[in-house]
């Protein structure tokens, strides 16, 4: 394989930097020593503080391949990757993060799979994720996952959602505009994925080529802080522009289930050991209020097709941490769920599990609140709540 004869590359490997660390150091050189050698290096500056941007001019100055293009100012990873695609000039699109590293064949074997297969818009590689700490690695199995469900008919874009970097993309799926990372903080590669999934099927797997992955600690999408909260949601609002494109509503539900589950669980991290909202509770709340008013579209179309499916989302975007009001959000949405019995039976029996978490740990005086609103809304949340509970208080007391 070699360049073609108007020196065009055939990948263009684009990197966005903004502080990754000595880490840079080992993705510089496992790019520059591929086997492949006919590609171009894209380093994005997104105006770090660190000296990683000396290490690539460093060696922008004795590989010519390399290219450098300089932020104004530091608009994040999504924005960053986005000006390196409109400047590539290679056949495929390859994405690295700057404290990664790949095989030396790793591009050599994902293009060879593209020429070999004939089709292959998309070739995916495999992901080993590395422990910083202990270098301990992890190989990823989900190329195997998607490969099996594929013959299912579910569609890649609900399927695939991570990632990102273990694949090479053909240029030419890049000409429809809206196919680009986004521009949250957080999460602006899966708003990418669900974009180019939605676009195309067009995808093989080689498990030869390998991505190593460094598991980041206390990054913007790893970290546990009320602005990662922040920066998710930006990356909720960005999704739901897509996925009201897409005709078969019953995988919205799917998509939108793990992702809010993801949500979910980072705000369980983040007030885990803290015992109440803190001051700027409103700013987010009123904020994911405000979101969830597109979102009920969804649910009126996905309570004929998949009731039980629907009510498990609003059950993952309907409540705060079980230490926090656990009852009344879920009671404002009431109404909502009124005329949908599988719905609300679903949710009920959800609730239930998520329920004893937090009266297993309330004072007596919360447990007390807890039960006279549950016995204010006896239709809603049913028997079967209420009588467990008296039952865990009933076997306390013998105690």
């Amino acid at each position: 394989m070699s360049m073609r004869n108007n020196n065009t590359p055939l990948i263009s490997v684009i990197i966005p930097v903004w502080n990754p660390g000595p880490g840079i150091s080992r993705c510089i050189e496992s790019l520059r020593n591929q086997t492949l050698k006919e590609i171009e290096m894209i380093f994005v500056d997104d105006c770090g503080t660190d000296d990683s941007m000396e290490m690539v001019w460093a060696a922008a100055a004795e590989d010519a391949r390399i290219r450098v293009i300089e932020n104004e100012k530091n608009i994040g990873a999504g924005p960053s990757r986005n000006k390196g695609i409109e400047t590539a000039r290679g056949e495929y699109l390859s994405f690295v993060d700057p404290d990664d590293f790949v095989a030396m064949d790793f591009l050599f074997l994902l293009y060879k799979k593209a020429i070999d297969s004939g089709k292959g818009a998309i070739v995916k590689g495999r992901q080993i994720e590395i422990d910083p700490n202990t270098e301990i690695q992890k190989a990823s199995n989900l190329n195997f996952a998607i490969s099996k469900k594929l013959e299912s008919n579910i569609p890649l874009w609900v399927l695939l959602n991570t990632e990102h970097f273990t694949s090479i993309y053909r240029k030419d799926v890049f000409r429809y505009s809206d196919i680009r990372y986004g521009t949250s903080r957080v999460a602006q590669d899966t708003t990418f994925l669900l974009r180019i999934y939605s676009f195309t099927q067009d995808i093989v797997f080689e498990n030869q080529a390998v991505y190593y992955y460094i598991r980041r600690v206390g990054s913007a999408s790893t970290g546990k802080s009320l602005q990662r909260i922040m920066f998710m949601l930006d990356g909720l609002e960005e999704k739901i522009r897509v996925l009201i494109k897409q005709k078969e509503k019953r995988y919205v539900s799917m998509f939108l289930s793990r992702y809010l589950r993801y949500f979910y669980d980072v705000i369980f991290q983040y007030w885990g050991d803290r015992p109440s909202l803190p001051p700027t509770k409103a700013d987010w709340l009123d904020r994911f209020d405000t979101i969830l008013q597109s979102i009920p579209y969804y649910y009126t179309r996905l309570a004929e097709e998949a009731p039980e499916t629907a009510a498990l989302i609003w059950f993952q975007i309907l409540l705060p941490p079980p230490t926090v009001r656990p009852l009344e959000r879920l009671i404002a949405w009431n109404d909502l769920l009124s005329n949908d019995e599988a719905a609300r039976k679903r949710l009920s029996q959800a609730y239930t599990r998520l329920f004893f978490s937090a009266f297993k740990n309330s004072t007596m005086r919360e447990r007390v609140k807890l039960l006279s609103q549950i016995n204010s809304h006896k239709k809603f949340m049913g028997y079967n709540i209420r009588s467990t509970v008296f039952d865990i208080l009933k076997q306390r007391k013998t105690h």
